[in-house]
């Protein structure tokens, strides 16, 4: 963390990752979430300042690549894209309630994501694509943009 102008800089977690490969913050309940995409790849939380740290999803993962938080429902969510799984899923905060949302090759190797309102969003390592679907998996994705130069990021807002 460090201020927006990069004063201040300080590191939370320096101790047990292998391969961060995202990171959403929930500052309403004070927690971050991260994945890592590592030999044993797994969804962690902590308190904002680093400490309580706890692995909550650590089984059924390849590659999670993508978080995202979700509080209109509810319970809180987190959303998750893993790209070699080729899955979209959600749980709970805690790591309960886990649900597999989309599945398939469809999802083209998703490599970023973010919920909005009552859709997700997600960006294709594959194609460059950036699609939208119902965030329950209901209907069929709609394409919303093609050729992403550097589909890596996307932003629901």
């Amino acid at each position: 963390m460090a201020k927006t102008d990069g004063r201040y800089k300080r590191s939370l977690i320096t101790t047990g990752l292998e391969s961060p490969s995202a990171l959403a913050v929930d500052p309403v309940r004070g927690r971050m979430f991260w994945a890592d995409a590592g030999s044993s790849p797994r969804i962690e939380v902590s308190w904002m300042d680093g400490s309580k740290r706890k692995a909550i999803i650590t089984e059924g993962l390849r590659h999670p690549v993508a978080i995202a938080i979700d509080s209109s429902l509810g319970q809180p969510a987190i959303f998750w894209a893993d790209s070699k799984a080729d899955t979209i899923e959600l749980a709970r905060q805690d790591g309960t309630g886990r649900t597999v949302v989309l599945k398939g090759p469809a999802l083209k190797h998703p490599v970023a994501l973010d919920v909005f309102e009552s859709e997700i969003f997600w960006a294709t390592k594959d194609t460059g694509e950036l699609l939208r679907q119902d965030k329950f998996g209901r209907g069929v994705p709609v394409i919303m943009a093609k050729d992403l130069v550097n589909p890596t990021a996307v932003k629901g807002q």
